[in-house]
């Protein structure tokens, strides 16, 4: 199993685009892809080379976005899962790659660490807002509010709404 690196230490030009890929044709699909798809898919953000998805897909599966495994067991071809993570951040991407096209700016001129982080800044407004969405927060709320101090319940409750 490979260790995942916590932190953009892996992030490429390629990362997001290939998560992006990935999670929208496993989405179609419903089964692990392999690589030579996700580089067609990639063509939308003008890198749809066989090798830079080979590299995007690398480094999303170091960070934690991708899963990989054999197709069979002696088999030297992966096939690519997306996790979770991948899945929330590639989301968060497309809306920030979205809102820089609209402001006319080039999502290439941004080197890829600035990106990470502000992708891996943005989930907590994104989580906060589930919580809201699904009264999740409120459920702890009143949890808490049984035997708990009143400066915990304050706090707890303000975020509730």
């Amino acid at each position: 199993m490979d260790v995942v690196e916590l932190g953009c230490v892996n992030v490429n030009v390629n990362t997001y685009p290939a998560v992006v890929s990935l999670v929208n044709l496993y989405a179609k699909v419903g089964a692990p892809v392999e690589p030579s798809d996700v580089a067609r898919l990639m063509g939308t953000f003008r890198r749809d080379h066989p090798e830079l998805a080979r590299r995007g897909l690398t480094s999303a599966v170091k960070m934690g976005y991708a899963i990989a495994f054999r197709k069979r067991v002696n088999s030297p071809r992966l096939l690519y899962e997306p996790t979770l993570l991948g899945a929330v951040d590639g989301g968060i991407f497309l809306g920030i790659a979205r809102a820089l096209m609209q402001s006319d700016v080039d999502l290439n001129a941004i080197p890829p660490k600035v990106l990470c982080t502000t992708v891996m800044f943005m989930r907590f407004p994104v989580l906060n807002q589930l919580m809201y969405d699904y009264q999740i927060l409120g459920f702890f709320g009143r949890y808490l509010s049984k035997g708990t101090s009143r400066v915990a319940r304050s706090h707890v409750l303000c975020y509730s709404r």
